[in-house]
């Protein structure tokens, strides 16, 4: 796979101060019908993942046509940039009233400025879809940030 283009990051997690309301593990965002709902775990220390269900809450079907996520490790200014064709190797279609889940791994190197603040990278981005039928007008659901722990 291609290696994540980096770009700068947010202030907050470079300097590891994240107030309560900033430091959420869970997010979710309906942009134009379609939900995102996205929280992390840390099932072992030092293995984080994430669950991401996305509903139709749209009158139309849709389809996943791609992703576009940053994730900034606690204590470092830059963050990676990581995006791709699909969701999870498909492209689903998501009938109105439908969701799609899936639960994939991070790989996150935690700084001593992350053990020391308790959180140890945020996430945001958005999935990329289109409206079946309008195939050529590709639309981003937004997945707001939350953070891994």
């Amino acid at each position: 796979p291609p290696s994540p283009v980096r770009a700068l990051g947010d202030a907050d997690v470079a300097d590891g101060v994240f107030s309560p309301s900033s430091s959420l593990t869970s997010s979710t965002l309906t942009t134009d019908g379609v939900e995102v709902s996205m929280s992390s775990s840390s099932p072992e220390p030092g293995k984080f993942s994430y669950s991401v269900k996305i509903t139709n809450r749209s009158d139309r079907a849709v389809q996943l046509v791609g992703r576009r996520f940053t994730i900034q490790s606690t204590g470092e200014s830059y963050q990676n940039v990581v995006s791709g064709s699909g969701v999870t190797n498909r492209r689903p279609v998501i009938d109105p009233g439908c969701s799609f889940s899936y639960v994939s791994n991070a790989p996150l190197s935690v700084t001593e400025r992350g053990r020391e603040s308790g959180v140890a990278a945020r996430m945001k981005g958005a999935y990329l879809y289109v409206r079946v039928g309008d195939e050529e007008n590709v639309r981003e659901a937004e997945i707001g940030r939350f953070h891994f722990r």
